[in-house]
């Protein structure tokens, strides 16, 4: 049996997503930088739609902790961030 958590919290100046994926044998995590604080569309979208794109990495159930603090203080370089919040925002026609 598999057990997926997302966590939204703020790491200061963005809103980080935390994805932990948890099965019998092994425990994978991934994070997801959504800059300003999302609306509940945006996370209902990106569950629904993007989730399953984030690279999860795996971890041992001991260290999963130490790893998911980590990447909650991995930085990226700015110009990236802008990238990547423009391609998940949502499209209106």
């Amino acid at each position: 049996m598999v057990h997926v958590s997302f966590t939204i919290c703020f790491e200061d100046p963005y809103w980080i997503g935390l994805i932990e994926e948890c099965s019998d044998a092994k425990t994978r995590i991934g994070k997801m930088v959504f800059g300003a604080e999302p609306s509940n569309p945006e996370i209902t979208n990106f569950v629904r739609h993007e989730m399953n794109s984030i690279p999860l990495h795996e971890v041992s159930d001991s260290d999963a902790k130490a790893v998911a603090r980590k990447l909650l203080k991995e930085r990226r370089p700015k110009m990236e961030q802008r990238g990547h919040l423009r391609s998940t925002k949502p499209h209106y026609a």
